[in-house]
Formats: C-alpha cells, sequence, structure tokens
C-alpha cells in the first residue's frame, strides 16, 4: 500500500497542485486587475506580484517532484543555464513574494497612520497609492 501511495504521489499530487494552483493565482490575478475597486487599492497591486511570484514557485519545485520519480531526471539537468536559472528561480519566487507580503504590511500600517493621524510625517511617506505599490514591487524585484 505504500508503494501505491508513492506511486500517486509522484504522479498525481504535482501536477493537482500546478493546475489547481495556476487556475487559483490565474482567478486572483484577474480579480485583482479587472475590479475597479480592488484596482485602486495599492495592497492589490503588491498582492498581484506575490500572484505572479507565487505561480512561478510553484512550477519549478513541483515539476521536479513529477519528473525525477517518472522519468529519472530533474528539470535542471538539461545545461549549466538550466541548472542555475531555475535553482536561482526556486528561492528567488518565493524570497521575493514574502518580501512583497512584507510591503503589504508596511503600506497598510502608514495607510492607517495616515488617515487616523494629524501627524504629517505619515502622510510625506512614499507609500499608499498604486504608483507608489507598483514602484516598490519594480524595486524589489
Amino acid at each position: 500500500i505504500a508503494e501505491e501511495l508513492d506511486r500517486i504521489l509522484a504522479n498525481i499530487l504535482p501536477l493537482a497542485i500546478i493546475f489547481f494552483g495556476l487556475i487559483g493565482n490565474t482567478i486572483c490575478f484577474l480579480t485583482f486587475k479587472l475590479n475597479k475597486s480592488l484596482n485602486k487599492m495599492s495592497s492589490m497591486v503588491y498582492l498581484s506580484f506575490v500572484v505572479i511570484m507565487d505561480t512561478l514557485s510553484l512550477f519549478v519545485w513541483n515539476l521536479n517532484r513529477f519528473t525525477y520519480p517518472n522519468f529519472g531526471f530533474y528539470v535542471e539537468d538539461f545545461n549549466l543555464f538550466s541548472c542555475r536559472f531555475l535553482s536561482f528561480m526556486q528561492y528567488y519566487s518565493i524570497q521575493c513574494g514574502g518580501v512583497l507580503l512584507a510591503f503589504i504590511a508596511i503600506d497598510r500600517f502608514i495607510t492607517v497612520k495616515s488617515t487616523t493621524s494629524s501627524n504629517q510625517f505619515y502622510k510625506k511617506l512614499p507609500f499608499t497609492t498604486t504608483k507608489s505599490a507598483y514602484i516598490w514591487s519594480l524595486v524589489i524585484f
């Protein structure tokens, strides 16, 4: 029974994660971009970039989990470029997504402080607008 479970996990689970993750991330991205009220929020800009990074990490990690048990090779083993690029993308996409989530928290904090406080310091910081969210996201990339 353990061997059958290993076969199922090696064949079905990585592809299912890629399939459902891609569908879910696509729905999230389209919701963030096509909804007029969400499109004006700086947090949704950051989340759009998080969705892109999450999709990248989904593919790289799960393709290896599928190809090695079934075909006996890792995707990175094709050539030196694929080894370096895909290994870099595995870690970069996860770290970039984490930094973007931290910037969402900073942006939300500054937004709340600038609307509830009479202190002008928070209003002068380069956050809380969609333009600044795009700039910060591109800087993080």
